[in-house]
């Protein structure tokens, strides 16, 4: 049987995520600003240390919603 070349595209690629935010938008100036660091401490208390999986970042999690 002759086999055939065909082109597959990259399973994985590698992507710069800042590179999709210009340097002068307005969440940078206030990324630098707001300090979101009193979240952990607020809630650490919730949050298991050794059982379970990983969570999400409570302060990740405060920005995003």
């Amino acid at each position: 049987m002759i086999g055939r070349q065909e082109y597959q595209p990259k399973l994985f690629s590698t992507v710069n995520i800042e590179s999709f935010i210009p340097q002068n938008h307005l969440l940078r100036k206030v990324d630098k600003i707001l300090d979101f660091s009193f979240v952990r401490e607020m809630t650490q208390h919730l949050y298991c240390s050794n059982n379970g999986r990983p969570s999400i970042d409570p302060e990740l999690f405060f920005r995003i919603y």
